[in-house]
């Protein structure tokens, strides 16, 4: 990782709080990359270095597409290197493949306004930002303390409240994410985002009563029809972000015994479906397994 606090690397896990929310105070450039390609590695010091020069204009998220799979499938990069920017939550602009620094600064500058410029001292100074910041260095004692800090000075500050539930869910404090998440109004509870963090919240409370992820795998192994072992393992799946396996998981299930207890894996790949937003390829293919296992 640069020490640029211009350019940062983004998981899945940080996705919403590096790309989306930080795409408020200024564009992200985000580039999916993979070792192997040869293209990438002309394209990333390019990236980098006009991230320097500018200075905090823009951010250079970048994404590891081997280790981010599903990340980079949310964001339907087809080829590497993909470049898009975010900017006030949005894709606004994309590329694929290798090209010239002329190209990459007249592609970034058509999406650089005036405002930027004023908005860059602001930016320094943001406790929020400097929150998102610490999350991505793994820091989140010190970035839920800016949170909640932000929570007291701007208590109607939905995203910092909700990047503040998503970091208590992280590190499974349940009780704490569900009293932020208790604060929303109706129609904030509405939000897809919200509704992320409730579905995480009942997945974890679910494998509280669930043996550990290593006894249930003996017990597959022993019986790899056990639908009760399944459905813990498609749980503790989840729990870890593997949903492209759960869903697999709970799939079986339901080609065993679509009514095993009142449907519990039809369900439970809608909580899936409704956690990876409700679109994209992977829950296309899914809806479609789940179809043809019914009939």
């Amino acid at each position: 990782m640069s020490d640029s606090p211009y350019i940062i690397d983004v998981t899945l896990e940080t996705a919403q709080a590096l790309l989306i929310d930080a795409s408020q105070q200024q564009p992200i450039l985000v580039d999916f990359w993979a070792e192997w390609c040869g293209p990438c590695q002309s394209l990333i010091p390019i990236l980098e270095k006009l991230a320097i020069e500018y200075n905090g204009k823009f951010i250079l998220a970048k994404v590891n597409s081997d280790d981010q799979q599903m990340l980079a499938q949310e964001f339907g990069v087809r080829s590497l290197p993909t470049v898009k920017l975010v900017n006030k939550g949005q894709i606004v602009n994309e590329f694929m493949g290798a090209q010239t620094e002329e190209f990459v600064r007249t592609f970034i500058d058509e999406h650089i306004d005036s405002s930027a410029l004023e908005q860059q001292d602001n930016v320094e100074d943001s406790d929020h930002l400097k929150a998102l910041q610490l999350i991505q260095q793994g820091e989140d004692d010190q970035a839920l303390e800016l949170l909640f800090k932000v929570y007291q000075d701007e208590p109607d500050n939905i995203d910092a409240k909700m990047d503040m539930a998503e970091l208590l869910l992280r590190n499974k404090r349940i009780d704490e994410c569900s009293d932020i998440i208790n604060t929303f109004d109706d129609h904030t509870k509405e939000d897809q985002r919200v509704k992320i963090i409730v579905g995480n919240i009942e997945i974890i409370k679910r494998i509280a009563d669930l043996p550990d992820i290593e006894s249930i795998q003996q017990q597959l192994k022993d019986n790899p029809n056990d639908k009760e072992a399944l459905y813990g393992y498609a749980n503790h799946l989840m729990v870890a972000k593997h949903y492209e396996i759960a869903m697999e998981t709970l799939i079986r299930i339901v080609t065993l015994d679509a009514t095993y207890k009142d449907n519990i894996a039809q369900s439970t790949l809608i909580e899936i479906f409704t956690i990876l937003g409700n679109e994209g390829d992977l829950v296309k293919t899914y809806r479609r397994k789940l179809s043809n296992a019914l009939n």
